[in-house]
């Protein structure tokens, strides 16, 4: 049985030649689909952190030399290498439809899943990268979590898109949608910026 990556098609032939590599840490990377996306724009990967052991067997196939680790709360300024983007789809069991439903909970008490959220805000703050990609589950817009996670971005200086895609809006024959937040730091270039990023901002 092939892994989901390999289904895919080798990384070396979708992989797309940049002037210059700009570097991606990639946070609850699964199995690599958003590093294998970035991968594609230009970036290099330069860690990963999962803790899944199926998961962190397809990442070692396919980025054999990349450093893993595997606990998010142990990980930070002093073992993590500054990026120019972080990305991570953090746990969604407790925002989802099929699970409990106990949201994000608080910095002082978390839920233990959905919670881990404020580490991977933490590591923001901490590595300071000029972008990041946050991604989880539609039923986080409905809910009074979102506010928590935008306002989040927004108070370590921020300025955050949130967005809703589909795999069908990429042309896959299964509706699969899910929550996508770039944020761009304030005082870093802004030559990538949207055109207009007050009439994007918080538009969902």
């Amino acid at each position: 049985m092939q892994d989901p990556l390999t289904q895919l098609g080798t990384r070396a032939s979708r992989r797309v030649a940049a002037p210059a590599k700009l570097t991606h840490g990639s946070l609850f990377s699964g199995v690599g689909g958003m590093d294998l996306g970035l991968d594609v724009a230009g970036f290099k990967t330069v860690w990963q952190v999962e803790r899944n052991r199926y998961c962190l067997k397809v990442l070692n196939k396919h980025w054999p030399d990349v450093p893993k680790f595997t606990d998010v709360t142990k990980c930070g300024r002093h073992n993590l290498d500054s990026v120019d983007i972080i990305s991570g789809g953090y746990p969604c069991q407790d925002h989802s439809i099929a699970g409990k439903r106990r949201g994000l909970g608080t910095p002082e008490s978390p839920t233990q899943r959905s919670g881990l959220w404020y580490h991977y805000l933490r590591i923001i703050d901490e590595l300071r990268p000029a972008w990041v990609i946050v991604e989880n589950v539609p039923r986080l817009i409905h809910t009074a979590d979102i506010d928590i996670v935008l306002s989040g971005v927004e108070g370590i200086g921020y300025t955050f898109w949130p967005t809703v895609v589909g795999a069908e809006n990429l042309g896959a024959p299964h509706e699969r949608k899910r929550v996508w937040i770039l944020c761009h730091r304030n005082n870093a270039s802004s030559a990538a910026m949207p055109a207009n990023p007050e009439k994007s901002k918080g538009n969902i």
